[in-house]
């Protein structure tokens, strides 16, 4: 069902595509610690497929699960931006330095304050 998906959908299951030794190909494990499937997989767009450098199982990691965390190693660069305009903003001090300013800042300041005191206070009754 997985491969049928992958196919009417133009993607590939990168995770069959290294080679690897047995360890680092299965990704569950049996209740009884002797069968290593690989049932899990990773799929990929046709575009993006040049992009995966490598795919493999950590088996070291414990997730509380019998599937073992895949790894996916991407290879992309990045593309520099140039000539990049970068917006600055001024503060007017004079606006700032105004007293009835910053009495009214104070006073919206305190009574946000005030309403997460009162909040807080409500939820620990």
């Amino acid at each position: 069902m997985v491969a049928n998906y992958a196919i009417s959908n133009d993607m590939f299951l990168v995770s069959t595509n290294f080679q690897h030794k047995k360890i680092h190909t299965g990704t569950w494990i049996s209740p009884d610690h002797q069968t290593i499937n690989k049932i899990d997989h990773a799929m990929v767009s046709k575009e993006k497929i040049r992009l995966i450098h490598d795919v493999r199982s950590k088996r070291g990691y414990n997730c509380d699960s019998d599937h073992f965390l895949i790894q996916i190693k991407i290879k992309q660069k990045l593309i520099p931006v140039k000539n990049r305009q970068i917006q600055t903003y001024k503060w007017d001090r004079q606006i700032i330095n105004q007293k009835e300013k910053i009495n009214k800042y104070q006073e919206n300041l305190q009574s946000k304050l005030q309403e997460i005191e009162e909040e807080t206070d409500i939820n620990q009754e």
